[in-house]
């Protein structure tokens, strides 16, 4: 029945948080709110200030909601009742309680039907696990759940008609999403880094889809659309590079997501993604009479609720890492009718239990012991097995494949048969417990980052069959005290032990004619080096940062010292710079402030840069002499 509200009616009311005003209100005068509390907030049915309303009728138009009838909170939501434009009732969630693990929306609250999540409504819930959402609601906004980052499942119901800019962005536990087919509008970057996707399916006959909807969200994701092909609607930014499989058949069964492919003339399923809403599933062996016959590369990838599965007799095929960090996984069952895979004591084998595709990283076993007659390991196959203490590789196996053992934080012991030639990529990176490795002398080959940031290694012997070590080889391996090198490698490439910080001293032998970029800066321990006779180049910041290191005899066959080499090398008292170095580049020996340098050539040769000395260190020229 009110009409109007006079001036200063609520002046300094300060403990005043919650005001509504009915659309009969035609009138509001000068500082009717003033001195009330910046959090006031006044919800007023108009859709837009009234022209009776005056224009300082409240301090801060941020105070003010329109078009709405008043808030409330139900079971941890907060939410605002607003008006539709036949001036029904409808609820939008915005905001949360943060420690909630569980959340389901209703569909009504007193009666009105909650159709929207509002911006920001569950960003920054990080205790946030799984979320229900009513199929009454229609929109979810922007940034809705950004930053949810233990957010394992949302399943998005198929009345939802628009999806916000960044409405999921960084949620990094979520391993699928399905676009029903209701949605007309997806915002940019709505699914940006989230690192665990696996699979996107896009049901429905989506109009327009922002930039970059899922940039950086990791080499695991595939995106599975039912359009022949890009919509124009569709910026042609929208998928970011990811792989995109147009035309699909898309269903889902019990949390899993499949595609329906055809093999000649027959159907065939792929299980492309979960949920991970269940601990256990069991693979149906058809689905509508339809056989299953593959599971896709991350089909499972981080599915960390998943303790155990089983695989039916159908399935000929499994893609790389298709289990890799599932971190409650305990057993993997296989039919014994199948053809093509093996169970053995819960560890996923080829059929003919020559290759160890998966071993479950939560299973209750410290020491394991890989059949004789395996000869390789797929791909992340130990990935996070944090319980395994001790694994003996058997004499059948030539390599250690990519990423093998990244992440098992517990290992202390691994036996490497002589029979080994390569030791790949990243194949024991993170093991942070592995105090010691014997390498035998059949290794050839150590790829790039293969002991990186194994924080416990504290020496190491290359044996001399060994000609090649990748970049960041021993990068971050802090303890490393001593290592020594293969005589027959010829250079030491980027990083290879950078920020080997307890590292004292090393030789590098006479064949190695390069050290490249970073080898060994924040080596802060390093107090000796001994340079072989075959260098040619010591590379950008090669040195830089090994701020124990007092002396450095550059031997007569370099040619070429690279920016920055010794840089802040704060120990450093003398360098002689033979006359064979006829390019230097800039600020080599900057923060180097004790450092006398000796130069054999009586002047600075043409091929040296004009910034190589900016601190003007003291020179003694033509010193050959």
């Amino acid at each position: 029945s009110v009409t109007s509200i006079e001036s200063y009616a609520f002046s300094n009311c300060e403990s005043l948080t919650y005001v509504t005003i009915p659309s009969s209100v035609i009138s509001v005068l000068d500082n009717a709110f003033s001195g009330c509390n910046s959090g006031l907030k006044v919800y007023a049915e108009p859709t837009s200030k009234p022209a009776g309303w005056s224009n300082l009728w409240i301090p801060n138009s941020d105070m003010v909601i329109w078009n709405s009838l008043g808030s409330g909170e139900y079971q941890g939501l907060t939410y605002i009742i607003f008006k539709d434009t036949l001036g029904n009732p409808y609820i939008e969630i915005t905001d949360c309680d943060n420690s909630l693990l569980t959340i389901t929306i209703p569909d009504k609250i007193d009666g009105i039907s909650v159709t929207s999540i509002g911006d920001n409504a569950f960003s920054h819930c990080s205790s946030l696990k799984t979320m229900s959402i009513p199929d009454s609601v229609t929109s979810i906004g922007d940034n809705a759940f950004s930053f949810c980052s233990l957010l394992k499942t949302v399943s998005i119901p198929d009345s939802v008609i628009t999806i916000g800019t960044c409405a999921f962005y960084d949620c990094q536990s979520l391993t699928q999403i399905v676009i029903p087919q209701s949605v007309l509008a997806i915002g940019n970057s709505a699914f940006s880094y989230c690192v665990s996707l696996a699979s996107l399916a896009v049901l429905g006959n989506v109009e327009t889809i922002g930039n970059n909807i899922v940039s950086d969200c990791g080499d695991s994701l595939t995106i599975y659309v039912v359009q022949a092909t890009k919509p124009d609607g569709w910026n042609n930014l929208w998928n970011s590079g990811k792989a995109v499989k147009w035309n699909s058949r898309i269903g889902i069964i019990d949390g899993l997501t499949y595609t329906i492919n055809q093999n000649g003339t027959d159907d065939n399923i792929e299980i492309v993604s979960f949920d991970n809403a269940s601990s256990v599933i069991n693979i149906p062996n058809v689905i509508n009479n339809i056989p299953v016959s593959s599971i896709s590369k991350y089909a499972f990838y981080n599915c960390t609720s998943l303790s155990s599965i089983t695989i039916p007799n159908g399935v000929t095929f499994i893609g790389d890492c298709a289990f890799a960090g599932c971190t409650s996984l305990t057993s993997i069952s296989v039919n014994e009718s199948n053809q093509s895979f093996a169970s053995m004591d819960g560890v996923l084998y080829d059929k003919n239990v020559t290759t160890l595709i998966c071993y479950p990283a939560n299973k209750a076993c410290d020491l394991y012991c890989i059949p004789n007659g395996v000869t390789s390991i797929s791909k992340w196959a130990f990935y996070k097995c944090t319980s395994l203490t001790s694994v003996s590789i058997p004499a059948t196996m030539t390599s250690i494949s990519y990423l093998a053992f990244y992440y098992c934080s517990s290992l202390s012991l691994i036996t490497i048969p002589n029979s080994v030639t390569i030791i790949c990529s990243a194949a024991f990176q993170r093991c942070t417990s592995l105090v010691s490795i014997n390498i035998p002398d059949s290794v050839q080959v150590i790829e790039n980052n293969a002991f990186y940031g194994c924080v416990s290694l504290t020496s190491i012997v290359i044996p001399n069959s060994v000609t090649s070590i990748g970049y960041s080889a021993f990068c971050e391996c802090i303890s490393l005290t001593s290592i020594i090198l293969s005589d027959n490698i010829t250079e030491i490439v980027g990083s290879t032990f950078y920020d080997c910080r307890s590292l004292t001293s090393i030789i590098i032998p006479d064949k190695v004619t390069l050290i490249s970029n970073n080898a060994f800066e924040f080596c802060s321990s390093l107090t000796n080096v001994v340079l072989g006779s075959g260098l040619k180049t010591i590379s950008s910041r090669a040195f830089s940062g090994c701020t124990s290191l007092s002396s450095i005899t550059i031997p007569n066959s370099v040619t070429s010292i690279g920016d920055y080499a010794f840089c802040a090398c704060e120990s450093l008292t003398q360098i002689i710079i033979p006359q064979s170095v006829i390019n230097i580049g800039s600020e080599v020996f900057v923060n180097c402030h004790s450092l006398v340098i000796y130069i054999e050539v009586e002047e600075k040769p043409d091929g040296w840069n004009s910034d190589w000395n900016p601190n003007n260190l003291p020179i003694v020229w033509n010193c050959g002499n």
